[in-house]
């Protein structure tokens, strides 16, 4: 199956960090488990629940910044008048002179704008993938996911806006969570890769 490079370098920071659940699992039930980490336990269960989500909002972050610089690539490759293009997008009004650039039309989009649209939340991540041109709500796994991947991200926001401790929580349960958010960036990385597979396709020649 194919995959963005994106999708890979974030599961091998998730294979890290199922790691080191794993192994403080361990520590938790070993006979010389020490009182200190027995105290601390709700605050390891709290770091690894925020860090997987973490993890997510990257992916989310760097496979938008992929598919905008793949659509910057192929513009610079098959130029487009810019003014062309903002003529298009604002048929009906006035088209001032000093909004006018006589050169090739760019996508403009840096890190920081796409910080400014990124959240686990899924209402925000549907929106951030419309922006990109791709219809999450069109692929039925995704809604599979949508009330699993809420429920994780909910409780992430609680820990950091609330200070919840994290007692319903188990190691065993966060890895679990950790796979779950594997198979949902998975299903959102085969749109990714359709979408740009589908732009890519070669121009049909114009009829003379």
């Amino acid at each position: 199956m194919d995959e963005t490079k994106v999708l890979k370098n974030h599961f091998l920071l998730f294979a890290d960090l199922n790691n080191l659940i794993e192994e403080t699992n361990k520590l938790s039930i070993s006979e010389k488990i020490s009182d200190y980490f027995i105290d601390n336990v709700n605050f390891f269960n709290k770091s690894f629940t925020v860090l997987s989500c973490a993890y997510l909002e990257s992916y989310l972050k760097d496979v938008g910044m992929l598919i905008i610089e793949e659509m910057n690539f192929r513009l610079k490759n098959n130029p487009v008048p810019h003014n062309l293009i903002k003529w298009y997008i604002n048929i009906n009004k006035e088209f001032k002179k000093n909004e006018t650039k006589y050169e090739f039309f760019s996508i403009d989009i840096n890190k920081k704008n796409i910080d400014n649209e990124i959240s686990g939340d899924i209402g925000r991540t549907i929106n951030l993938f419309q922006k990109l041109g791709i219809d999450l709500n069109t692929n039925s796994e995704f809604e599979n996911y949508k009330d699993i991947i809420g429920a994780i991200v909910t409780k992430r926001n609680n820990i950091i806006h609330h200070n919840d401790e994290a007692s319903d929580i188990s190691f065993n349960d966060i890895i679990v969570n950790i796979e779950l958010i594997k198979e949902y960036i998975t299903i959102i990385d085969e749109e990714v890769i359709n979408h740009i597979s589908y732009s890519n396709k070669p121009l049909k020649k114009v009829e003379s």
